[in-house]
Order: structure tokens, then sequence, then C-alpha cells
């Protein structure tokens, strides 16, 4: 479900898994109160018998659930404590680049989870599915077992190729809080590799609108690119620059590079064996892995 522009208002959902309520599209929502209250309309969209899923860790997710109005609707948490009903506790990346962390079922242990897919974001969304197809009826042990399969999905981690040891992964973060995410996932998995940050911006509005927190969450990668703003429906106002996104950043390792093709060119000239680039963005950025696998080659 979609909830820029109001467009999860349109469903009726038997079900319905609530990650984060975290302001974003800024050109919708003027304000995170708007934001908040789109998603108390949309609880109410739920089948009033149905099941409402949410993430335990996140406060906005937490707020609307003790705001939630008296129903027949079940309410099921999940997180990475055990205040939450289905929990994920003690992750750790083990040496066959798996992610596992003990699972409990309402305080009760049921053995582990194991993912392919690095970052506590992903563990967390894997215990949302677990929810989920239980209450659709699947045995749990199935359930888990299916979810340490699972590769992944694309423009979600994913990993476009290698050359000369430099490995190449392309996501589909575009939000602050998404970007520190993905940078945490890579930093877990690929200690050792020297880590380029490649992200562009998506559209005018959310970049003026949450400039610091984008700018303050490029920790975790050694080396920063940030390329133009990709504008999607927007018209550039001359309010905000990708150089706005540099200035703001206390990372010591940043640069904005414009165009996509003097990112290629850049990056081809400047990594070495070791390196991984992650690039990031929700517009045209995933054209920039391929064609640096391409240049790596030449």
């Amino acid at each position: 479900a979609d909830e820029y522009d109001h467009m999860f208002l349109g469903l009726n959902p038997t079900a319905a898994v609530i990650t984060n309520v975290e302001w974003d599209h800024p050109d919708c929502y003027p304000t995170p109160e708007s934001f908040h209250a789109a998603f108390a309309q949309f609880v109410e969209k739920v089948d009033a018998h149905g099941l409402i899923v949410s993430c335990a860790d996140d406060s906005g997710a937490e707020q609307l659930r003790l705001e939630r109005p008296l129903s027949d609707r079940r309410w099921i948490t999940y997180g990475l404590t055990l205040a939450a009903d289905i929990a994920g506790l003690n992750p750790s990346m083990m040496l066959n680049q798996q992610l596992c962390a003990d699972l409990y079922w309402w305080n009760a242990p049921k053995g582990q989870i194991c993912l392919q897919t690095p970052g506590l974001h992903n563990l967390r969304n894997a215990l949302a599915a677990l929810a989920i197809a239980c209450y659709c009826d699947a045995p749990l042990e199935r359930a888990v077992e299916s979810l340490q399969s699972f590769s992944g999905a694309a423009r979600r981690f994913e990993r476009l190729g290698e050359v000369n040891d430099i490995l190449v992964i392309d996501d589909y973060a575009h939000n602050p809080t998404k970007v520190r995410a993905t940078l945490a996932a890579a930093r877990s998995r690929y200690p050792q590799r020297r880590i380029w940050a490649v992200v562009q911006p998506h559209t005018y509005s959310r970049t003026r609108s949450l400039l610091q927190p984008l700018a303050d969450s490029f920790g975790d990668a050694n080396r920063v690119v940030v390329t133009d703003i990709y504008a999607a429906r927007e018209v550039d106002d001359s309010t905000i620059h990708a150089r706005d996104v540099v200035a703001a950043s206390p990372h010591p390792a940043i640069q904005h590079i414009g165009s996509l093709e003097e990112v290629v060119n850049h990056l081809a000239g400047a990594c070495a064996a070791g390196d991984l680039v992650l690039v990031m963005g929700a517009g045209d950025s995933n054209k920039i892995g391929p064609a640096l696998l391409h240049a790596l080659q030449a």
C-alpha cells in the first residue's frame, strides 16, 4: 500500500502491516500531524474483524496503536524487544552472512529465525511476515523455513554484480531513515569493505523538508556522493539543491556530483578492490549500477 497522495485510503484490507508512521511526502502532508491522521484513517479502513500488525519499535506506529478506537480488530505487535508480541532478540550476523535472531512468540521461545537479507529493518519485516502467514493459517515452522530461502526483492539491497573485487548494490532507499538503515545493513554484512554511498535525493519538497535528517544519515559510509535531486513530479523552484545536502552534512568525505554519467565516471576511476558501491534512490539512480559495472569491465 502506498500512502502517497492518500492512495492507501482507497483500500479495505482484511489484514494490514504498519511498519512505521514517520512523516514523509511533505508535498501531500504538510505536517507530521496530517501524516499521522491519514494513518489513523487507514486503520479504520481495515475490516472490523480483521488484523493489524504494527512495529512496536516505531514510536509513530505505537502512538497509532495506543490511540486506536475500541473495535473487534485484532492488533499484534512485532519488534526487537520482548515488549512486542512477536520478537526477534539477540540478532547477529553469522559467518555464512545470514542474519539470525532468537524468535519469541508471546514471550515463548520458538528457536531461531535466519535471513539472507541483511539489516535490522529486514528482520523486523520478516517478523511482520510471520504474523501475517500465521494469520493465514500457515504453520509457524514452515513460515520460518521459507524466510530462510528468501533472497530479497529487486531494488532492495539488490546485488548487481562484482568486478575486480568491487561490489555494486542497488537499493530503493530515499528517505533519511531508510538510507540510514540500508547503510547500517551494508556495514554489518561487509564490515571490512570501504563503502561508497551514492545518494540521489528524491523530490525537492522532501529534500527541503528533511534536509538535516538526510544530511545526518550517512554515518556508516566511508565516502558519500550526492547526485542532483530527482524531480519526479515536481518543478525546480531554485530553493533547494543537492549541494545543500553536502553543506549540511557532518560527513568528512562527502561531495556533490550532478549527473549520473559523471558519477559513473568518477566511481570507475576512484574505486579500488574491496570497495562496496551502494546506490540509493527511487528515481533513475538504478541506471548507475549497471553502467558502473560496464565501465569497470572496460
